[in-house]
């Protein structure tokens, strides 16, 4: 399981549309948070106040949650434009603020390197009520802005973070 309350898993949380879980999504400013289009499908446009962002939820209690105001997509139609399959929600409360968020960085083309991987994947959360989290899969390589790895991933980790944890002990969201 993810231990939601300290860095960097602090800054991931779940995207719930009224009870529903759709994905995960990360903190990456003080109130912006990153996630997949594909999560939000073609719907929500005006109805972004029905969505959710819950930090550290597990066992049915989060740290903390804001509703989301705006929504910018890299695409609406992320199953055909794979490469702008992304959104950033703007929250009503900046959360990262007071929890911190992830820093981006772009791994070069050809790069091949150990990541982690966490959300709310359907699999681990019903079973065990916590996120989840794969340890040293790693990223393969970058073609056309997309990413390939092999870490283990089911429904709902969608929007999850892949981070890369640096001999500095640093943290970068990739």
């Amino acid at each position: 399981p993810m231990v939601t309350n300290r860095a960097p898993y602090q800054a991931i949380g779940m995207l719930l549309v009224g009870d529903r879980r759709i994905c995960t999504g990360s903190l990456v400013g003080n109130d912006l948070v990153l996630t997949s289009a594909h999560c939000l499908g073609a719907s929500f446009t005006g109805e972004q106040d029905k969505i959710t962002f819950h930090l550290g939820f597990r066992q049915r209690k989060q740290t903390a949650a804001s509703r989301v105001k705006n929504i910018y997509r890299g695409t609406a139609f992320p199953l055909k434009n794979r490469e702008q399959d992304w959104a950033v929600l703007q929250l009503d409360i900046p959360l990262g603020a007071k929890f911190g968020y992830l820093e981006p960085v772009v791994p070069t083309a050809g790069a091949s390197f150990p990541v982690t991987v966490a959300g709310y994947s359907v699999d681990f959360f019903q079973r065990y009520g916590e996120p989840g989290v794969h340890h040293n899969c790693r990223v393969h390589y970058k073609y056309n802005q997309l990413l390939r790895h092999d870490c283990d991933s089911d429904s709902g980790a969608s929007g999850g973070p892949i981070l890369a944890f640096f001999k500095n002990k640093t943290v970068k969201l990739v």
